[in-house]
């Protein structure tokens, strides 16, 4: 999931409604430091303890809506002052497709993150993804390599959508995320035998 990572073959499993400030997750993804976890890599210099989904006013949501806005909280603690962090997220749908990879390079932005606990708040205006389970994977990184790398640090489901006008989602074997668009015709003015009217052939 992060920069040198690919999907892993762990599946999503069913998220539950939990209540709760870790209810976005069936179960919890990330698991404790310091513990024997397969999962997980890095060299723990910074180390993720909760990632979770909230919505406009600061609440955790349990099934984010498509078209709505949605931020990602990666919450962490660091056992060193740290230069020049970078963090990266990759979201995978139920069929373990990344349908999203968003780094902090894309924008060129890096934190200097003091000792401590702290929190990254990853915002996404208008949430983009068609009705089906996800997982996020998260990984922070620095100049010396990766910090810390969890390929399932959340696991959530969407289950409707305002994302357009219209009631619409396209099947999921035809698309991985949604698109806003707009559609418009524009008359061949060098040919008038054709007709135009609306419902007519083209």
């Amino acid at each position: 999931m992060a920069r040198r990572r690919g999907a892993t073959d762990e599946p999503i499993e069913r998220v539950g409604h939990h209540p709760g400030r870790h209810s976005c997750r069936a179960r919890r993804s990330v698991p404790p430091p310091n513990t024997d976890n397969t999962e997980r890599s890095g060299d723990g210099r910074l180390q993720f303890h909760d990632v979770y989904l909230q919505n406009e006013s600061g609440e955790p949501v349990v099934f984010p809506i498509a078209g709505l806005l949605v931020e990602v909280v990666l919450e962490f603690e660091r056992y060193q002052d740290l230069p020049r962090i970078r963090s990266v997220l990759t979201i995978y749908n139920q069929l373990m497709v990344a349908v999203t990879h968003c780094s902090a390079d894309a924008i060129g932005q890096q934190f200097n993150v003091p000792k401590g606990r702290g929190r990254v708040i990853f915002h996404i205006p208008k949430l983009p993804l068609l009705c089906g389970k996800y997982k996020i994977a998260v990984s922070a990184y620095d100049g010396r390599g990766d910090l810390d790398w969890v390929p399932t640090a959340c696991v959530f489901s969407v289950e409707a959508g305002k994302f357009f006008p219209a009631p619409f989602m396209p099947p999921i074997q035809y698309s991985t995320a949604l698109v806003d668009h707009s559609w418009r015709l524009v008359a061949n003015t060098d040919h008038h035998d054709h007709d135009r009217s609306p419902g007519g052939a083209l």
